[in-house]
């Protein structure tokens, strides 16, 4: 059992309160305002913010009430970066326990990931929080009827071999799979070591940069996102992830993002001098009359 590591930290660690606080999370002004209703999306993928509650929990709940709309097998992969620096790019077949309860592995599709390459390694997941903090939201939209695969990826296997890994273990898997990228976007200020911009239009540059990369993230483009983060140096903690999925939803289909939620930790706390950017994407596979178009 991976152990809660973050709990009474980055969320409430009282389960009564946890609820209260995901509650609190949706119905809150930088919210969707309301819980997820009846089953109505055919969202993929999302990416959700991985800080503490107090400052990303709203734009975490703009994610997971598309994704709460869009349940089917609620089978769940989610791909993390690796703050810790420790192990490499795997998976864990260890189950995590939140407040909220027992978070299981599904042992089906973590099987088929190891046949296909994945090593089974605790080390990259205990101590990484970016897996950890999605649960919680994900167990309250699914009742914690829900599986889920968590791989923590690093920069020792490339994001085509590891997409390549993914796509093959998915197609062997007889249920529908959602997929959960953790990653928060721009860290700006000396806290950082990142601040290029002028200290009074800081935020609005901040926010020119982040949209920059929203726009290849919305039309999946891998190769501008690449050039993005070379050409910017950007402090997107999550870009490996994020490479992954874009050549994973881009070998099973059709899709696109659609931008739920954007605002950054400064319109939380009013501090510009350091701040943390925070965005909900959901992924949806293409109408065929947007196809047409094409």
């Amino acid at each position: 059992m991976r152990k809660a590591i973050v709990g009474n930290k980055f969320y409430e660690g009282d389960p009564d309160k946890l609820r209260k606080q995901i509650e609190d999370c949706f119905l809150g002004e930088l919210g969707p305002g309301e819980f997820p209703c009846e089953n109505s999306q055919g969202v993929k993928a999302i990416i959700s913010p991985h800080a503490g509650y107090f400052f990303s929990g709203y734009c975490a709940a703009q994610a997971y009430k598309a994704l709460g709309e869009s349940r089917t097998d609620d089978v769940y992969l989610i791909l993390a970066p690796n703050h810790s620096g420790r192990g490499r790019t795997s998976i864990t077949t260890q189950n995590y326990e939140t407040p909220l309860g027992v978070a299981s592995i599904n042992k089906e599709l973590a099987k088929l990931l190891i046949q296909e390459g994945l090593t089974d390694d605790i080390e990259s997941h205990f101590y990484e929080h970016s897996v950890e903090v999605q649960l919680p939201f994900l167990q309250y939209v699914t009742n914690n009827e829900m599986t889920f695969v968590p791989i923590v990826v690093t920069g020792e296997m490339t994001s085509k071999k590891l997409s390549g890994i993914i796509v093959s273990a998915l197609s062997q898997f007889k249920k529908d799979v959602k997929i959960i990228v953790s990653s928060d976007f721009t860290h700006y200020g000396e806290a950082y070591g990142f601040a290029p911009f002028d200290e009074y239009e800081s935020q609005v540059q901040i926010e020119d940069m982040d949209r920059k990369a929203i726009d290849c993230l919305i039309d999946l483009n891998y190769s501008e996102f690449v050039d993005f983060l070379e050409d910017t140096h950007s402090t997107i903690c999550g870009a490996l992830p994020i490479l992954v999925l874009i050549q994973v939803l881009n070998q099973l289909g059709k899709y696109e993002g659609d931008l739920l939620q954007y605002y950054t930790s400064a319109q939380i706390v009013k501090d510009k001098d350091n701040s943390v950017s925070y965005c909900a994407i959901s992924f949806y596979e293409k109408k065929e009359n947007d196809l047409e178009e094409e």
